[in-house]
């Protein structure tokens, strides 16, 4: 059907208000308020909680259970994932968790809690949770675009840490969490890296650049440990069980990967896969519309 519309002077005589077109933002915002859910506010906690541990652990970047506590999370969500309460989890209940965990994931990323989205990212690269064949595409290309890779050292991370978000006036501002993991891994080789450049000469403009970025995660670290109430989730401190199984430490990757075989094994076929359309064929009594 043609649409009618007034022309200016219509609008004008009928004191027709001019109505624009909505953004996608407004439309996104509208239909959050309209449907707002529990796990909307749980989605909203975690993330709050996962900021606050990430800051405790850029306050405390160097202490050498940093590493511990980077695996401890990591391998808990995955676990998480991949089970419900005591039993594993259904495929389509490890979904419905993963989802839940990719929205805590992206909520961190887009406020700028890196050390939280760089976590998350490192959960869904992991083969247990990538080969189940949920989405994460997107959130992954832009944790890589934004971040690095592995065979890089994160580059990218570190150097728009030191270059763009090393003012003082910045970093007090906390709209920037760096990744505490990847800050540690720079602390470490400062050192070396000092030694090594003058044993073989180095020119004095690499060696600042070092400086710089030593300078930088002092200042990270010395304003977060400012803050009192910093505290870490235990996400980051205990074990979640795989059902059926007790670790007291790091759990095996075979371990892992076979619960996720479990969760591929026990999912559920569609009923439409499984019905056979083409019995009415023998039978030309049968009518069609009674498949």
């Amino acid at each position: 059907m043609r649409q009618r519309s007034l022309s200016d002077e219509g609008h004008k005589l009928f004191n027709v208000a001019y109505q624009s077109k909505p953004t996608k933002k407004k439309i996104h915002s509208l239909l959050a308020c309209l449907f707002h859910t529990a796990d909307d506010d749980v989605i909203l906690d975690l993330t709050q909680k996962c900021r606050t541990s990430s800051e405790y652990m850029i306050a405390n970047v160097n202490n050498e259970d940093l590493y511990k506590w980077v695996n401890t999370f990591i391998q808990n969500i995955l676990v998480l994932i991949m089970k419900k309460n005591d039993k594993i989890a259904k495929y389509h209940e490890a979904k419905k968790n993963f989802k839940m965990y990719l929205a805590v994931a992206k909520n961190a990323f887009k406020q700028g809690d890196h050390n939280t989205a760089w976590l998350m990212m490192c959960c869904f690269m992991h083969k247990s949770i990538d080969s189940l064949g949920f989405n994460t595409n997107k959130f992954v290309k832009d944790c890589v675009a934004m971040y690095g890779r592995t065979n890089n050292s994160f580059t990218k991370h570190i150097l728009d840490v030191s270059d763009l978000h090393c003012s003082k006036d910045i970093i007090i501002q906390k709209k920037f969490i760096p990744i505490a993991a990847v800050l540690n891994m720079y602390s470490k080789k400062m050192h070396t890296y000092h030694k090594t450049y003058d044993d073989l000469g180095i020119k004095t403009h690499h060696k600042n650049k070092l400086r710089i970025i030593e300078d930088v995660v002092e200042q990270y670290t010395s304003l977060y440990k400012l803050e009192t109430n910093l505290t870490l989730i235990p996400m980051y401190l205990e074990i979640a069980q795989i059902p059926g199984m007790q670790h007291n430490k790091d759990i095996p990757l075979g371990d892992l990967i076979e619960l996720s075989k479990k969760i591929k094994q026990n999912r559920r076929r569609r009923t439409s896969d499984t019905k056979d359309n083409t019995y009415w064929v023998k039978n030309p009594l049968l009518r069609r519309v009674s498949i």
